[in-house]
């Protein structure tokens, strides 16, 4: 269909009150799988619809903004990313390397305080990909496989990969300087509690809620996932659950903040993200291994 004879949205009339704005509209539209398009920049963009379609459009994005007004609806819609299936192939990856990495090239990437201090910064990546041993590795497998396809849902896979490793990453060198001079750590649970926090910011991101709900909500899904997964003492790494979900709940509010102004990312910009988070990952171990 040539896009001359697709029609703007609400055009010759009264707009809503645009409490959610267009790309609030754009999520509805594609929730309730009505075709559209964006064209134009900043305040000049338009949202094209068949004319078939135009009617229909209009009614929902009407019905949306009147119960976000009446607090009936609470928080956006997401719709399904078609790509959110590539989310399963990190837990493939994590059980390919445990079973095939020996355990002399696996020392190479554990985030050891003493050498990461002395220069070796990469390991706060590539702690990322290795276990302990195959419960641990299990155990992030199936809880990260859900909580990681949440995220593809809502971002994409490029970029829910690449806040996986930039937000673990940061999380980890963070969790260095609190932690003892001796400490060696490793695992994919510090990027999986950075992912609940990234969830947890966009999720409250999109709440018309007052400030100290939005604080108190991410806060309490956090300690409940901690409570879940064990606390202090044995071999979990409190301190880099820890990081991991603030860093995610900063990480999440930028991305909130970016989608705000820019909109989800596009085909192009996620797989620019996703190449950049494994680029990332593969340099960490090349330098690990040279």
């Amino acid at each position: 269909m040539e896009e001359q004879s697709w029609v703007e949205v609400f055009d010759g009339m009264a707009t809503p009150g645009e409490v959610g704005g267009h790309w609030h509209w754009t999520l509805v539209l594609k929730a309730r799988g009505v075709p559209f398009r964006v064209t134009g920049l900043g305040k000049s963009k338009k949202i094209l619809v068949p004319p078939i379609s135009k009617e229909r459009a209009e009614r929902e994005i009407l019905l949306y903004e009147e119960e976000i007004r009446q607090g009936k609806s609470i928080a956006s819609p997401i719709p399904d990313n078609p790509a959110a299936w590539l989310s399963l192939t990190v837990p493939l990856l994590l059980i390919a390397l445990h079973l095939q990495l020996p355990e002399a090239i696996r020392k190479l990437g554990w985030l050891d305080a003493r050498l990461f201090k002395q220069g070796q910064w990469w390991r706060a990546a590539t702690a990322l990909t290795l276990h302990g041993d195959t419960m641990h590795l299990m155990g992030n497998a199936a809880i990260g496989t859900v909580i990681i396809y949440k995220l593809c849902r809502s971002l994409g896979f490029g970029a829910s990969l690449f806040l996986l490793v930039l937000c673990g990453a940061i999380a980890n060198s963070a969790n260095v300087f609190t932690s003892g001079p001796y400490h060696v750590s490793l695992g994919a649970s510090t990027a999986i509690f950075a992912a609940v926090g990234v969830l947890a910011s966009l999720a409250v991101q999109r709440r018309r809620d007052p400030a100290w709900r939005k604080l108190v909500i991410p806060i309490g899904a956090g300690a409940a996932l901690l409570s879940m997964l064990g606390g202090p003492g044995g071999n979990t790494d409190y301190g880099a659950h820890l990081w991991g979900f603030f860093i995610g709940l900063l990480g999440g509010g930028v991305t909130a903040f970016i989608i705000s102004r820019k909109g989800l990312p596009g085909l192009n910009t996620g797989f620019a993200l996703g190449a950049v988070g494994a680029l990332a990952v593969a340099a960490a171990w090349y330098m690990a291994l040279a």
